[in-house]
């Protein structure tokens, strides 16, 4: 009796370099393309926006609330505002999970004043020295914080649409 489905070799390598190639939906480390920092934590809905709030407070990360977001920016006095850059970013709460996105924007100095206008994505990334990768490390830096207070464990995605 013949197999059902037989896998010829060359079948074989291919289905293999197709499962690893794809990526996971989370994964506990951040890896090159991450652009979502996700956060379970076991807090009521109200408890966790009190401590973020408590957290985004304290950092002076000025916030804003909508529908069940935070809207986010970093303040002229944080580490990326001495590289000419703004944090922009959106803090998303639903049913015990904390999802954590964002853009920065550079500085471009214009005539009379300088203003923020190229925005890019942030993500992890390779080089060290990128800014998409300072971005990351400032928002990762702010998710590790809210970690502490909301008493959760991170994750790192991709997500497509991000902000």
């Amino acid at each position: 009796m013949k197999p059902i489905v037989y896998f010829r070799p060359s079948h074989r390598l291919a289905l293999l370099v197709c499962l690893f190639a794809v990526q996971t939906k989370a994964q506990s480390a951040p890896f090159v393309g991450a652009n979502t920092i996700s956060l379970s934590i076991l807090l009521a809905d109200q408890q966790a926006y009190e401590a973020i709030t408590s957290v985004l407070t304290k950092q002076s990360i000025a916030f804003v609330s909508t529908e069940n977001r935070l809207l986010i920016r970093s303040q002229n006095n944080s580490a990326l505002a001495a590289k000419g850059l703004i944090f922009e970013g959106q803090l998303m709460l639903n049913a015990g999970i904390v999802e954590l996105t964002g853009r920065v924007f550079e500085k471009l100095n214009g005539e009379n004043q300088p203003s923020y206008t190229r925005s890019i994505p942030i993500l992890f990334t390779k080089g060290r020295n990128s800014i998409q990768r300072l971005a990351f490390t400032y928002m990762d830096a702010l998710a590790k914080q809210l970690q502490s207070a909301l008493q959760g464990s991170i994750t790192y995605k991709y997500q497509v649409n991000a902000i």
